[in-house]
């Protein structure tokens, strides 16, 4: 059993995720990565793995319902076809696959932190779940308490083809090692992913010019989004403040300090020579941070959900969605998850990618959420790796062609945001996803009371707590590479 990985980090990140559920670099190129062209008649890029008999064999995965937090879909199983896009696609891959190796592919939900089955099952030795989906936050854990296999000695995995998100393994390796993955199977990741929704109402109203337009011209940045909510905020009431009830060019709250930062291409994690990470502050870093700060306390044009919740995280979460909804916010940064919440919602909207921090920055980026997240990680108690490793590759291939399609062509564009362009939108900002938040050892939590205090003074806050974030980190890594 590998060394325990204490208690600190954790509890840490895991405060930081549950106290606001909406929170809930490699170059990869900004165009989009379409569908319709990654597979065609023409070419073949399929797994090539032969077609084994296993007997009826029971393929067991662990997962998270997302279909409990106002989804539409499960992400493994469904019993039947129902005329659900997503359902009926999540159907035919796994009875496609089923059949090809005589398996039968079965769902067991949990909660989302609640793996104990799963936990009791290693330590007992026992082969009761072949793979297991958690969130990444939780599946950095079982990696350091040893209930996880290497996943790229796993056979048939292949991370460079185009089903897999090839920076989740390469991203949060130690020392070479990498203990889990993400592809096109992890709905619940697309849905954790932090972007921009806009109210098109409100853009006719104002003026604002093809927000699509500077997307694709790469001058979507933080200035501009500023200057265009400048135009936007209007004390509704005539009460001489604003308040929950008067309207803003953005919404945000304190989980900004990661959406924006990690938007804003920066990262805080770097590596040497071994992939050893190591806490790599820059100063472009606590500049941007420190303008965030001071923006969203002193402009109007700006709504903090935390502050106007008077520290009830529900009711700030109800008072930005609320505002978006009526036509009195333009810009709501908000994780995917909540299209599927806005279905009912009178007023077209769309999406946007996060800002760059200036228009020197060459792509766009976004993350998954650490606790609303999903991954692909292997017990060690797993058996048969060639039967794993197909199965896995096969699910994954199979959801590049029939699920991935489905949620950001039918559920996405039709259903939510309805129009053409948020669906290319969408497949940019999935195409560039950054894992730094990974292996970040709760630096951005800690300026998360900064920012709902107006305190810029980020480095002095940081430097008193630098030496917990160092040893934090070195404790994970010990913890990775370091036998009992």
């Amino acid at each position: 059993m590998k060394k325990q990985l204490l208690t600190f980090l954790f509890a840490a990140l895991l405060l930081a995720s549950c106290s606001d559920p909406d929170e809930t670099i490699s170059e990869i190129q900004t165009e989009a990565r379409p569908q319709t062209e990654t597979i065609t008649e023409n070419t073949d890029i399929s797994p090539q793995i032969p077609a084994v008999d296993y007997n009826g064999y029971e393929f067991t995965i662990l997962t998270t319902d997302i279909a409990e937090n106002e989804t539409a879909y499960h992400e493994v199983f469904c019993e039947e076809q129902n005329g659900e896009p997503v359902n009926d696609a999540v159907y035919l891959r796994n009875t496609t696959v089923g059949d090809k190796y005589n398996i039968v592919i079965k769902g067991i939900y949990t909660g989302l932190f609640d793996y104990s089955t799963f936990t009791k099952a290693v330590s007992a030795g026992d082969d009761v779940y072949d793979i297991i989906m958690p969130n990444q936050m939780s599946a950095v854990q079982y990696a350091c308490n040893g209930y996880l296999q290497e996943i790229t000695s796993i056979p048939h995995l292949d991370f460079s083809k185009p089903w897999w998100l090839e920076n989740s393994v390469k991203e949060t390796s130690v020392g070479g090692t990498s203990y889990f993955a993400i592809g096109d199977m992890n709905l619940a990741s697309w849905e954790s992913t932090p972007v921009i929704f806009y109210n098109k109402s409100m853009a006719a109203n104002y003026d604002v010019s093809n927000l699509y337009s500077l997307v694709y011209d790469g001058k979507w940045t933080y200035d501009t989004m500023l200057k265009i909510c400048s135009e936007v905020s209007t004390d509704l009431n005539g009460n001489g403040k604003y308040d929950e009830n008067d309207a803003y060019g953005l919404a945000l709250n304190s989980f900004s300090v990661y959406t924006m930062t990690y938007g804003g291409g920066f990262r805080l994690v770097s590596r040497d020579n071994n992939d050893i990470p190591q806490i790599d502050l820059s100063e472009g870093f606590i500049s941007f941070l420190q303008r965030h700060i001071n923006e969203c306390n002193n402009n109007t044009s700006i709504m903090n959900g935390d502050l106007l919740g008077n520290g009830d995280v529900l009711k700030g979460v109800a008072i930005r969605k609320t505002a978006f909804q009526e036509n009195r916010v333009l810009f709501y940064n908000e994780m995917l998850t909540m299209a599927s919440m806005l279905r009912d919602m009178e007023t077209d909207f769309g999406v946007l990618p996060m800002p760059k921090s200036d228009e020197a920055q060459q792509q766009y980026y976004s993350f998954f959420h650490k606790s609303n997240s999903s991954t692909i990680a292997v017990p060690v108690t797993s058996v048969e790796p060639e039967r794993l490793g197909a199965v896995i590759e096969d699910m994954q291939y199979q959801s590049h062609l029939l699920v991935r399609p489905a949620y950001l062509n039918t559920t996405v564009k039709n259903k939510t945001m309805r129009d053409e362009e948020s669906e290319q939108m969408l497949d940019m900002i999935l195409s560039n996803i950054i894992f730094d938040v990974v292996l970040e050892p709760g630096i951005l939590d800690a300026c998360r009371p900064l920012f709902n205090k107006a305190n810029d003074n980020i480095v002095s806050a940081l430097e008193k707590q630098m030496k917990t974030f160092e040893k934090n980190l070195q404790e994970y890594i010990d913890a990775l590479l370091t036998d009992e």
